[in-house]
């Protein structure tokens, strides 16, 4: 079939009968969003009966993703079956699991010499994502004293927890990466909101207190593409208050070369951004103008708050807070002003936004409130 427009959004370019990805998925976030209590109770009951399908990343995997991601649920009762039967991936299975399963996870740890079939890297990633204060003690105490296994990992404790979302230091001093508290960013098109009728007229973003992808007129010193705001929090708006911003925060990047550079702003004593970056871009742009203006004509505002791990569902909607979803290994960023661990602020969908592929994910240290950001793709 040749190329054509998906006749649900008139947006993405499909080569097949029915409608895109995006939109698909956009159907199913709703059906989910929308299942009575009962609907939700009879597939928590479904997935912990079937708990040995979910590797087979079909039916009962797509369940538990959708329930986990966008309603928040993390059942006991699916984590007891899963220990039961010693499946111990996807890792977030166990988010916060009774102790009684931490402590079988415990004992299976226990019990191994090596990492035969990558169980013992799947037990590491489940226990961080369990994430109780015993389990943060038993992850330090791993790191001061590592057992002979730790040989045949590529990395220690230290890089499991964050993948749970939180860090420790040199004393064992425990730290959250994330936001619990998550919102979206809903584009707005055609003047009105996806989901309401709220009318927004051109000049009327930069008063919304999310704005991704305004242009700047300052040239990536690498390729020469326009530097884009990528994303901008307003510090006054009440909805973002749970982000204790003492100034509008900032992310700016090239959109070509943020694939290969890790950007970091921060605010000078003039209160203009000051840019540095980790790493280097590309001789040329390959960011097209149709891009550019595609994602700088669209314009966002707040959504409602969304359970925490809502972008773990899918790459289309901008969150604030909340859990990210890597794409390859967490990538948590170090603060070039003081070397602490960065946290999680905002996941943008890029190739969402234009077409293409990757996530950009915004960090801040919440000491300098210097903004980072790195990009991940498949």
């Amino acid at each position: 079939m040749s190329a054509h427009l998906c006749p649900k959004c008139g947006e993405n370019t499909i080569y097949f009968d029915g409608i895109c990805h995006s939109c698909s998925q956009r159907q199913r976030r709703d059906e989910i969003l929308n299942l009575s209590a009962d609907e939700v109770e009879a597939m928590i009951l479904k997935i912990a009966d079937r708990i040995d399908e979910i590797e087979k990343w079909d039916e009962i995997c797509n369940d538990f993703w959708a329930i986990f991601s966008l309603l928040g649920i993390h059942d006991p009762r699916i984590a007891r079956a899963a220990a039961a039967k010693e499946i111990y991936y996807p890792p977030e299975l166990y988010f916060s699991a009774p102790d009684d399963v931490k402590d079988a996870l415990v004992a299976k740890l226990n019990s191994l010499e090596d990492n035969s079939k990558n169980v013992l890297n799947h037990l590491l990633c489940a226990l961080a994502w369990q994430g109780d204060e015993q389990t943060a003690e038993l992850f330090y105490e791993l790191y001061k004293n590592p057992r002979p296994w730790r040989k045949k990992l590529h990395v220690g404790t230290e890089f499991y927890a964050k993948i749970g979302g939180w860090a420790f230091d040199e004393t064992g001093e425990r730290k959250s990466l994330v936001f619990d508290k998550c919102l979206t960013a809903v584009r707005v098109k055609d003047g009105k909101r996806a989901s309401q009728d709220t009318n927004l007229n051109p000049n009327q973003n930069a008063d919304e207190p999310v704005q991704i992808g305004e242009s700047t007129g300052q040239k990536c010193e690498f390729c020469g593409c326009e530097m884009l705001d990528m994303l901008r929090l307003k510090a006054t708006e009440p909805q973002l208050a749970f982000l204790n911003l003492k100034h509008d925060a900032i992310f700016r990047c090239c959109p070509t070369c943020v694939g290969s550079v890790r950007y970091f702003c921060k605010r000078g004593p003039d209160g203009e951004i000051e840019l540095s970056h980790d790493g280097e871009g590309f001789d040329e742009s390959y960011f097209s103008q149709e891009d550019f203006a595609r994602l700088c004509g669209m314009k966002f505002k707040l959504g409602g708050e969304v359970s925490p791990f809502y972008s773990c569902f899918s790459e289309l909607d901008t969150t604030v807070g909340g859990y990210p979803q890597w794409v390859q290994d967490a990538e948590y960023l170090t603060c070039p002003s003081c070397g602490r661990t960065m946290k999680h602020l905002a996941q943008i969908p890029f190739g969402e936004m234009i077409q293409g592929e990757g996530v950009i994910y915004v960090q801040i240290c919440d000491k300098c409130e210097v903004l980072g950001g790195c990009f991940q793709c498949t």
